[in-house]
């Protein structure tokens, strides 16, 4: 759950600065750290940020963070920006 959390806290970093331009980002790879565990129960929020951007690639990096603003896990990633025409999503955009 946490990994899911990640993908999607540093996805939507990599995200914010190409949606505007009509382009989507995916995942190509990330690296996780553990720091301490979750207990069902615990409130986490997610911080992500963007590092470097360049014509196609973004590198973004994030921390999640318990309710006692302890860090759970931090991360470091890369995506891949590409034309939302090139999506199945341009497919519902639409209709």
């Amino acid at each position: 759950m946490i990994a899911a959390m990640m993908d999607g806290v540093i996805g939507v970093a990599a995200l914010s600065l190409v949606a505007s331009e009509g382009r989507l980002v995916s995942t190509v790879e990330y690296k996780i750290n553990y720091f301490k565990p979750v207990n069902l129960g615990d409130i986490l929020l997610g911080k992500g940020k963007v590092d470097n951007i360049g014509q196609r690639i973004i590198h973004s990096s994030g921390e999640i963070y318990n309710q006692n603003n302890e860090v759970v896990a931090k991360a470091m990633g890369t995506f891949n920006a590409y034309p939302i025409e090139k999506s199945d999503v341009a497919n519902f955009i639409d209709k």
